[in-house]
């Protein structure tokens, strides 16, 4: 019943692995640029397989699989929330300067 999410909650849990890499590479002030390019691109491709398999459970009236994808897909957004707090204030610590748009 459940197996149309397993692949989708299989790519998230490998690019939220990734992202938690990244957040420890991060702090370390290590090069996390071999870890950060392939966890954007698996999250948002899988964010897009998600929201594309939540419609069609939506149109199919799958009521069970629009809920539970639908609270994976709200648990991704949470976890890369927590994220990128931790990446915005690490560089207010760290004291990175920040880039200003020419205007």
């Amino acid at each position: 019943m459940l197996w149309p999410l397993f692949g989708t909650v299989n790519q998230l849990l490998a690019g939220l692995a990734l992202l938690v890499v990244s957040v420890y590479l991060f702090r370390r002030r290590a090069n996390l640029v071999w870890t950060l390019a392939p966890m954007v691109f698996v999250l948002f491709m899988t964010g897009w397989a998600m929201v594309a398999n939540l419609r069609a459970f939506a149109r199919q009236l799958n009521w069970l699989l629009l809920i539970i994808g639908a609270a994976v897909f709200a648990l991704e957004l949470v976890i890369l929330g927590f994220a990128v707090r931790v990446f915005v204030r690490g560089r207010e610590r760290l004291g990175v300067p920040e880039i200003e748009p020419e205007a």
